[in-house]
């Protein structure tokens, strides 16, 4: 009794299996003519195959549709499609003018008493300096004439502009001053003030002075002869050591030094400019003549030193350096010492 009922479970097990083989051939329109066991076989077959693909996430399908796309260009030949990185999207540059400064100068020309121009002790004269108004604002008489530095000449602290001086116009400004009754070279400094009392000058920077530059007396004098001034071609003192009339021991050592700008129109080509000794005493130590140490480009400056040495003598001293291309002097520039 055992045995037949294991041989009835044997049969009835492989009956269902059989016929869930069956189903995997058959299509859809074939399992809705089966038994009832074999309609709910297939039944749970496909809710199972509902859920797994319900389950499976949208991302793992997507890598795989991606390859295959991938490979398929890849054998076909079709050009893949490029993607431009976003760190490669090119970028538009602003650029923002630089406002022009209100108050600018700049220097044209001496009208009258070009540097080292000789007077008799206690003459008196009339300085007169072409400038142009380079700036955004207008001049008028509230801008004035200063006196700066150096040596004032007997000269009035301040002179008024005589009139409106509109940005690009150019005027000439004039002071009277008195050479010293003492022998020697003399320098003044001056500058513009606007009505605030600010003072601007020349240069990039707008802080170099103009200048008034006289010898009084036997002072030997600086009479160019085979040299001349180009048109264009113009430098600025910006500063120079020692000052007038420092006072040395006889023999001692000291450096004349000059900070030199080049406010003209072209650069200064160091294979065809020289710094050379021009006149007066000769207090230099060493060589007459140098080659600039590199190009001065225009509003750029340029330190010019020479070892010298006090004479031996008691007296007050000047001696007179320049820069020279050529037949044309573009610069001069002097340093006076006294001697105890």
């Amino acid at each position: 009794m055992r045995k037949s009922s294991a041989t009835i479970s044997f049969v009835l097990l492989s009956a269902v299996l059989l016929m869930a083989c069956n189903l995997g051939t058959l299509g859809l329109s074939q399992t809705q003519n089966l038994s009832p066991l074999g309609t709910s076989a297939a039944q749970t077959i496909e809710a199972m195959s509902a859920q797994l693909t319900m389950a499976a996430p949208s991302a793992l399908a997507s890598p795989v549709v991606t390859q295959l796309s991938q490979s398929t260009l890849a054998v076909t030949g079709t050009p893949q499609p490029s993607f431009t990185p976003l760190s490669t999207v090119p970028t538009v540059a602003v650029t923002q003018g630089t406002a022009l400064p209100c108050d600018r100068v700049d220097f044209l020309a001496d009208i009258s008493v070009r540097d080292y121009t000789n007077f008799n002790p206690g003459t008196t004269f009339t300085k007169t300096w072409e400038l142009r108004n380079t700036g955004s604002c207008t001049w008028n008489s509230s801008y004035s004439l200063v006196f700066d530095s150096g040596n004032s000449m007997s000269g009035p602290a301040s002179v008024a502009l005589p009139g409106l001086v509109a940005p690009g116009q150019v005027v000439n400004v004039s002071v009277t001053l008195q050479a010293p009754y003492n022998y020697g070279t003399y320098q003044g400094f001056w500058k513009l003030q606007d009505p605030s009392g600010i003072r601007f000058g020349i240069g990039a920077n707008s802080a170099s002075p103009i200048w008034v530059l006289i010898t009084v007396g036997a002072t030997p004098v600086v009479t160019p002869t085979s040299t001349s001034q180009a048109s264009g071609v113009s430098c600025s003192l910006v500063s120079v050591s020692p000052a007038v009339y420092h006072q040395y021991l006889a023999g001692s050592d000291f450096d004349s030094k000059w900070v030199i700008e080049n406010t003209g129109s072209t650069t200064w080509d160091s294979s065809e400019v020289d710094f050379k000794y021009i006149s007066g005493t000769k207090m230099y130590k060493y060589n007459s003549i140098y080659d600039l140490a590199a190009d001065v480009k225009v509003d750029h400056q340029i330190t010019l030193i020479v070892d010298s040495i006090a004479p031996k003598k008691s007296g007050t001293y000047t001696m007179n350096w320049g820069l020279v291309q050529g037949s044309t002097r573009l610069c001069t520039m002097s340093v006076t010492i006294e001697v105890k």
